[in-house]
Order: structure tokens, then C-alpha cells, then sequence
């Protein structure tokens, strides 16, 4: 028999359903790649930073900057006046690319062309990128290091910044060496609990609430999902950072922890997706107290641990759980590939990617209209270069024995051919600025300086061909599903290639 607190939570839970779903921006939506439905689904398991947990970008990214700064200043001598370059936090987005090589910071289309880049704090030259357009880089190689997590989005700045300054006091600059510098500065502040101590005195100041979190959880549950939570943050944290997302609520769940049927800390993806590493009990007091391999349990605490004994204890596997979380390689391609299990990916930035484009939508449909002609002026104007090839070969048409009418008259239709293979070429060239100006245009709204999130011109972003090829649903906060069915059947738009279009 519920009790009249799950009676108030389940009555809290419908308003704030029927208030998300009242939201009138496209930004709270759940998007569709493939075919999902919820109600085959039996897991539903979150990772937390930057999922159920969403940070404050400026506050937090502000302060890992300030942090590995002086990191570097303190392992590996760097000059002391480093620490006190001060953050630039509309600089970078997430899915930039660093060369180690030539100190580049890119940006890169699905195919692996260059669209853009910035050396230190200066936009890269023409020819620079052109260079890259010969010869596209190979991310697979250890030349190239890829930012597409939240945490890792200073790191751009970081490295930038460094070069700017160092470049800017004459030093010669080992771009592959700093790469690694930057890049231990920035994971060791995360691993060693320098950053996360801050975070943790003061959560109000670097980390969002969310008061439909707990309703959303809620009506997984209500439903009949069983829901687990798999973060690679230690149970201290952990538990700190749930608590102030859930706390205040229904007599039902004494703690956090009651939402979830399984609880995984210190998970250590990718590899819990790849190795054996089994899965310890944490008493009480967060130590370790043995080892788990029958049956994992509600409110015990595990860590580390490894997907075919997760998969085994829990009695589900591939497309019965669903896995939500906002890292594409750790959290959605591991997942994805090693798994088989469904995905959802959190991408903060969507809400403000959204309302851009609903911003710009005269610009982007001007901008395929303009797409459109070009593409038929130059087919005319490849038929214009047949006929003219032709016109040149009288021959081949059996000029000689042709009339003086007919000889005038195909004279004339040679030149009304270049007058007007000219102004093709003009209409060609009016319709090639047209387009550069609004992609330029359109890509000022969304990023001065790298453009949309999930485009790089007419292509792809790194990105956003990540997102489309391993998220199965993707969205801008876990609270977005409160607006949907638990069992909700989620359809992917149909694809066309490009011979079904219309002409």
C-alpha cells in the first residue's frame, strides 16, 4: 500500500511532467538517431558528472584553469607569471582537436578536413589550413589528441594560452612536449582530489540543481525500471554530489541511494568495459570489505568492476539497458560498441545550440536556396562547356556541307553560348560569396570564433558525426525525459540518400 509521502511524490512528479511537457523550446526535446523502445527496456543506468551532476561551465572551468596553471608552473617550471593568465571561457567548445606537432588547435569536419584552427590565441592563416586539406590528419595517431569531454574543454584554452605566452617571450616551444604537459596538468588536478576538495566546499557555486531530478527518477521507478548509477567519481565524492542533487526527498527514499538499484563508484570506464577487474564491496566508511561475484544488491556501495560480471549479476544485457551519459568515448562508444547496450547522450550545450539555429533560420534557408542554384547553374554551365567543345569541332558535325542560313545561324548561338557561359560564371561567383556570407553569418551566432557545436560547414563536426553514429537518443539534461512516457517509443527520422530527394 503506498504511503501518503509516495502518494505526494507520485502527485509532484505528474505536475512537473505536465510542466515539462508544457515547455515550448525545441531544446528540451529527446532526439532520436535509432529507433528506441523504452518499454523493452529493463536498466536504465547514469553516469554522474556532467549527467545527473551538470556544472556550472564558467565557475568550474574557471577554476580548472586557475589549477592547472599552476600546476604547471609547479611540475614543470614553467614561468611563475603563467599561473596568472586569466581564463577566457568563451574560447574553446567541445570536439576541438590539438597538433601536437605544429601547436595548432582544430576543429574538423566527419571526414577528417581541417575547417578551422587557432595557433595560440591567433586565428590559423589560410594556407595553413589548406595545408591540412592535402593532407587531412589521422586522429588515430598519437600526433593528434581529441577534446570531446566537458572536463577537457579548458584544456584547449590551457594550451593555447601556453603558446601564446611562450611564443609571445621568445621561447622556443616543444609543441608535442607541452601537449603532454597540459595534458597531465589537467587530469592530475581531477585524479589527485585537488579540484574536486574545492567543488566539494562549495557545491552551490559549481554545480546546478535540478528539483525535477528526483521526479524523473522517480518515474523510471514507478514504471518498473530498475536504475543504476556507474560513475568513474570515488564513493566521497560520489555520495556528496548525490546527496545535494536529491536531498529533500519523499520519506520513500531515506537517501540518494534509494533511488538505485545498483550503485558503481570509481568504475574506471573505459575499462570496466574491457577488463576483469571485479567488483569490491565498500563498507560504511568507504573501504574496502571484500568482494562481490553472486548477486550485486541495493544500498551497498561497489567499485570498480566490469561489464560481462555486471551484465551476469544483474540477469540483463545489450539492448535491455539503457546507458545515459555525456562522455562519447568512455560513456557512449565503449558502451556502444563493447555492450551492445542502448545509449543516451547528455549534451548541455544542445539547449543553446537549439534556440541558435531557431535564431538563424532566414539565413540557413537562404543558405540552402543558395546551395540549390549553385548547384544548377553549374550544371548548366557544364553543358554550356559541351556545346561550346562542340562548336569548336565544326567537323564533327558536318559543317562544310552545311547552308549559309544555317552556318549564321549556328555562329550566332556560339556567341549567345559565351555571353551566357559568362554570366553563369558571374551568377557562379555572386552565388559562392552569397554562401560564404552566410555561413559566416550563421556561424557568428552559434561561435565567433569555431561556429556551430555539431557542424563544420555543410558537414559534420567530429562531434556531431560522433553523436549521430553511437548515441541512440540524445539530449540536453537527464530531466528532459520527464516530459516522455517511461515506455515511451522513440522513432529516428528516415534517412535519404541522396537519389531519394526530390529533384
Amino acid at each position: 500500500m503506498a504511503t501518503p509521502d509516495a502518494d505526494r511524490h507520485q502527485y509532484i512528479a505528474l505536475l512537473l511532467r505536465l510542466g515539462a511537457r508544457a515547455e515550448e523550446g525545441r531544446y528540451r526535446h529527446v532526439y532520436c538517431n535509432r529507433d528506441l523502445n523504452q518499454a523493452a527496456i529493463e536498466w536504465i543506468g547514469f553516469d554522474m558528472d556532467y549527467t545527473l551532476a551538470v556544472y556550472k561551465v564558467e565557475a568550474f572551468d574557471t577554476l580548472c584553469h586557475r589549477l592547472s596553471m599552476t600546476r604547471l608552473v609547479e611540475r614543470f617550471g614553467y614561468p611563475a607569471e603563467v599561473a596568472d593568465i586569466a581564463y577566457d571561457p568563451s574560447f574553446a567548445i567541445r570536439g576541438l582537436v590539438i597538433d601536437r606537432a605544429l601547436g595548432h588547435v582544430l576543429k574538423m569536419d566527419a571526414h577528417g578536413h581541417v575547417d578551422r584552427g587557432v595557433h595560440g590565441f591567433a586565428e590559423l592563416p589560410h594556407d595553413d589550413v589548406e595545408a591540412y586539406r592535402k593532407s587531412p590528419p589521422v586522429l588515430s595517431q598519437h600526433r593528434y589528441d581529441v577534446l570531446d569531454t566537458l572536463f577537457h574543454v579548458p584544456e584547449a584554452y590551457v594550451y593555447s594560452a601556453m603558446v601564446d605566452y611562450l611564443e609571445g617571450i621568445g621561447t622556443h616551444v616543444d609543441f608535442e612536449k607541452l601537449a603532454v604537459h597540459v595534458r597531465y596538468a589537467v587530469d592530475s588536478i581531477h585524479a589527485d582530489g585537488s579540484l574536486k576538495s574545492i567543488v566539494l566546499a562549495d557545491l552551490p557555486t559549481y554545480i546546478k540543481r535540478d528539483r525535477r531530478l528526483g521526479a524523473t527518477l522517480h518515474r523510471f521507478r514507478s514504471a518498473g525500471k530498475k536504475l543504476f548509477l556507474m560513475t568513474n567519481s570515488y564513493i566521497d565524492y560520489t555520495d556528496a554530489v548525490m546527496a545535494y542533487l536529491l536531498e529533500n526527498g519523499p520519506a520513500d527514499y531515506k537517501d540518494w541511494m534509494g533511488y538505485f538499484d545498483v550503485v558503481v563508484t570509481g568504475a574506471k570506464k573505459p575499462d570496466f568495459f574491457k577488463l576483469d577487474t571485479p567488483f569490491a564491496i565498500l563498507d560504511k566508511d568507504g573501504r574496502v570489505a571484500g568482494e562481490e561475484h553472486t548477486q550485486l544488491r541495493r544500498n551497498v556501495v561497489y567499485q570498480h568492476g566490469n561489464l560481462r560480471e555486471f551484465t551476469r549479476m544483474i540477469g540483463a544485457e545489450g539492448d535491455e539497458i539503457l546507458y545515459v551519459g555525456d562522455h562519447l568515448y568512455g560513456d557512449i562508444l565503449r558502451s556502444k560498441r563493447d555492450s551492445k547496450w542502448r545509449t543516451a547522450m547528455i549534451i548541455p550545450e544542445l539547449e543553446q545550440e537549439v534556440a541558435t539555429i531557431a535564431a538563424v533560420k532566414a539565413d540557413l534557408d537562404a543558405w540552402e536556396r543558395a546551395e540549390a542554384e549553385l548547384a544548377t547553374v553549374r550544371e548548366a554551365m557544364l553543358l554550356e562547356t559541351e556545346v561550346r567543345f562542340v562548336m569548336q569541332h565544326p567537323d564533327e558535325v558536318g559543317f562544310d556541307a552545311w547552308t549559309d542560313q544555317e552556318r549564321e545561324e549556328w555562329r550566332h548561338a556560339a556567341a549567345e553560348t559565351v555571353r551566357n557561359s559568362d554570366r553563369l560564371a558571374r551568377r557562379a561567383r555572386d552565388l559562392v560569396a552569397d554562401i560564404r556570407a552566410h555561413a559566416d553569418r550563421v556561424d557568428a551566432h552559434f561561435h565567433p570564433r569555431w561556429g556551430a557545436l555539431m557542424k563544420a560547414g555543410n558537414e559534420h563536426s567530429i562531434f556531431g558525426q560522433q553523436t549521430e553514429r553511437y548515441a541512440c537518443l540524445y539530449t540536453s539534461r537527464v530531466t528532459n525525459f520527464l516530459a516522455y512516457s517511461p515506455v515511451q517509443y522513440h522513432r529516428a527520422p528516415r534517412l535519404h540518400l541522396p537519389h531519394e530527394l526530390d529533384p
